[in-house]
């Protein structure tokens, strides 16, 4: 699975688009699971989170909103959609709870990496 990285402000560019209008109409409304690490300046892993639920928007200036399973949080996401992929079937099993998803329509996997200070 390709992973979104962001780092001392440059931007990994890829082979396509960082949005693309097609995609973002079939993230909304979709159920998603998302993988994120947090990395230290020197590459160590932080933290990591899995979050899944309901895209409820996307857009190329405000980034992908998805409202959270089970709450009425969102959580926002950078308006990159290169990372995501439609998920196999199958259930997949939250590290940090145990949870079981089941079923969802797309997968992403992020890596934050925190600015430099120049």
């Amino acid at each position: 699975m390709r992973s979104a990285v962001h780092h001392c402000g440059v931007h990994d560019e890829g082979e396509w688009p960082l949005f693309d209008d097609q995609m973002a109409t079939k993230l909304v409304g979709s159920h998603v699971l998302v993988g994120i690490t947090y990395e230290g300046r020197d590459g160590s892993v932080e933290k990591r989170e899995q979050i899944h639920g309901e895209v409820i928007s996307a857009d190329k200036s405000a980034g992908t909103c998805i409202r959270r399973a089970g709450c009425a949080d969102v959580y926002w996401l950078a308006p990159d959609l290169r990372g995501w992929q439609p998920a196999p079937r199958g259930g997949y099993q939250l590290k940090s709870t145990g949870e079981v998803v089941v079923d969802p329509d797309y997968l992403a996997s992020w890596t934050i990496i925190p600015p430099c200070n120049d």
